[in-house]
Formats: structure tokens, C-alpha cells, sequence
């Protein structure tokens, strides 16, 4: 699966474990990928991004945000995470792999067989449960309208 990364999308992973361990997470999520995907300047995906208003300061609240909300829902009162780095490499959670499945699932019936920010992008947003969505949700974005947003596949 990650030969077919290009050095884009390699970068957007990389970043997304910098994301998780500084969060102190047990693995990379998908919303780790999203931040990392907000900060790949140049990119469509950064700039569809960008233009919704959802940059990686702003995601990284709605992560503490969503977290929070959760836990209230679940009857717990949310504390203060401490957080110490971990120094190692985490895995991808579940989340983050499904991810990649679909972004690899694209590229097979794509023109491209590379995994860029932009399929990867669409396979973060095409999440119809989890973090992501109550993300968007919360920062009232339109799921719908960043896929839009994207362009056709192989635009």
C-alpha cells in the first residue's frame, strides 16, 4: 500500500504521526491526516482546505473541541490531557487505514495509480461516521461541498 504513496502523500503521513505523537494518541487517526493535509501548502487539498477555513490551528481545536463534547455525551468531565511525546513511531489506527484502502481502492480505477494529498483528501472526507465528520460538523462545513470542492477524480 505504501509504494504507491507519492513523495506528496509520504509527507502527509509523516506529518500526520508528528500530529498524533505531539497529541499524545495511541496511533495516527484520520484527523491527524487532515491537520497534516491542512499544513501541505501548494497543494488542492491544502487550498480546498484553506478556503473552507480549516487550517491546521483551527483543526487542532476542533479536534480538542470534538473531544471534549464526547466525553460530556459519554458523562465524563473532560480534564486536560497531559502530554508527553512519544519518541517512537506510532501505528496507523484503524481509521488512518481505511483511509489508505480507499485512497489505494481510486487510484486502481483512476488515470493515475499515485496516492497524492488530493486522494487522500477524498478518502479522509468521504468518512461517513467518526472523527472527521463530527469535525466538519462542528466547524460547519459541508462534507459535500469540500468533496465538490476536489474536482472530479481525475480532473
Amino acid at each position: 500500500m505504501f509504494d504507491r504513496l507519492t513523495d506528496d502523500a509520504r509527507w502527509v503521513v509523516r506529518r500526520g504521526q508528528d500530529h498524533a505523537r505531539a497529541s499524545a494518541a495511541a496511533a495516527i487517526e484520520s484527523e491527524h491526516l487532515l491537520v497534516a493535509l491542512s499544513e501541505r501548502e501548494g497543494t488542492l487539498a491544502w487550498r480546498v482546505l484553506a478556503d473552507a477555513g480549516l487550517t491546521a490551528e483551527r483543526l487542532r481545536a476542533l479536534i480538542v473541541q470534538e473531544r471534549d463534547r464526547s466525553l460530556r455525551f459519554a458523562g465524563i468531565e473532560p480534564s486536560p490531557i497531559p502530554v508527553s511525546p512519544s519518541a517512537s513511531s506510532l501505528a496507523l489506527a484503524t481509521s488512518a487505514k481505511n483511509v489508505l484502502r480507499r485512497a489505494v481502492a481510486r487510484s486502481a480505477h483512476g488515470k493515475t495509480k499515485g496516492i497524492d494529498s488530493t486522494r487522500l483528501l477524498r478518502s479522509v472526507l468521504d468518512q461517513e461516521a467518526g472523527t472527521v465528520p463530527r469535525l466538519l460538523a462542528l466547524a460547519d462545513v459541508d462534507q459535500a461541498a469540500l468533496l465538490a470542492a476536489l474536482g472530479s477524480e481525475d480532473a
